[in-house]
């Protein structure tokens, strides 16, 4: 019921306003500047750490962002992400805020993201993540049942449609986003390469360019298991360009606010992979290095500095992307 109620005001926000800018904005401020869309801006390679917690790294955020691709307009990119061997996650209900795991774990992806624009207003994204995920070595002399191995398959695979509704002076949009259940899981190691429950997430976001700077800010809800349960995701982004290369600070914010979670193995829980209750406070930084006007490599770093049920260890993401706008 939340879930649906929710929604329908997304829904209605998002009629409202593009009523509001045929009849209203348009008329009476077509004269005013538009936002200047940075011109690095694909997808925003940064936050995801939600979705594989940092494992994500180089979509989510991106997808956060108030400015679309142009008419048949597109961007791909490919980029491998990693969390280096961890043996502890935050755990608010562990004494000192922190769970010692019974086995190491690492975590890495392979990833393809695309985007295109199918109006000037509306873009439309997808991303699909590979994981190879891994069990170690037993963490201190605790005894523990769960064996050591890897585990290999796709993730949470994203669709998402962006709508621009004001391209003034502030660049002002909405998303939704829906990430499919995950592919494997194994009870023997606890290991899983994704959620596993359908992912339903709305976003308002808005931003201003300069030319050589610019900021962006987001806000939106999302339901794990879409009856189930729910939380709210927030961030912002801002940037300054340095010759032909960017080079980005960001956050990203996600909070878990409770309600029914679906089920998940005692052995998942051990591990602390993709749990539908985490919750996470990080904060990173990025680098596009443009090779040419079509060509370019991203790199990015990113870190919990709080969180529940998440990696402490900082996440790592290289990439290479082809865009034509």
């Amino acid at each position: 019921m939340i879930t649906a109620l929710v929604f329908g005001v997304w829904c209605l926000v998002f009629g409202a306003l593009r009523l509001w800018q045929w009849y209203a904005f348009w008329p009476k401020y077509s004269h005013l500047p538009k936002a200047k869309r940075p011109k690095h801006q694909t997808p925003n390679t940064k936050h995801s750490f939600a979705l594989c917690f940092l494992v994500l790294l180089c979509v989510q955020a991106s997808a956060q962002s108030p400015w679309t691709r142009g008419k048949a307009g597109f961007y791909a990119q490919a980029a491998w992400q990693t969390i280096p061997r961890y043996p502890s996650i935050y755990d608010k209900n562990a004494m000192d805020g922190k769970r010692v795991l019974e086995r190491e774990i690492t975590e890495n992806a392979f990833q393809m993201y695309g985007e295109y624009g199918i109006t000037p207003k509306t873009t439309v994204w997808m991303a699909i993540p590979y994981r190879f995920v891994r069990s170690g070595g037993v963490v201190g002399n605790s005894p523990t049942q769960l064996q050591a191995g890897a585990l290999r398959g796709f993730g949470n695979i994203s669709v998402a449609v962006r709508q621009n509704f004001i391209d003034g002076n502030l660049a002002f949009s909405g998303q939704i986003r829906i990430d499919l259940p995950r592919n494997k899981e194994s009870q023997l190691t606890g290991l899983s390469t994704g959620y596993d429950a359908l992912t339903l997430y709305s976003t308002l976001s808005v931003g201003q360019g300069y030319g050589k700077m610019y900021w962006y800010a987001y806000a939106g809800w999302g339901g794990r298991g879409i009856i189930g349960n729910h939380f709210i995701h927030a961030g912002s982004e801002a940037g300054v360009k340095f010759r032909k290369h960017w080079f980005i600070l960001f956050s990203d914010y996600l909070q878990n606010i409770g309600s029914e979670t679906y089920f998940v193995s005692p052995a998942n829980i051990k591990t602390g992979l993709f749990l539908p209750d985490q919750s996470y406070w990080a904060f990173g930084g990025k680098g596009i290095l443009a090779f040419s006007r079509f060509y370019g490599g991203i790199l990015t770093v990113a870190g919990a500095f709080d969180g529940d049920l998440v990696p402490i260890q900082p996440a790592y993401s290289a990439g290479l992307y082809f865009k034509w706008d």
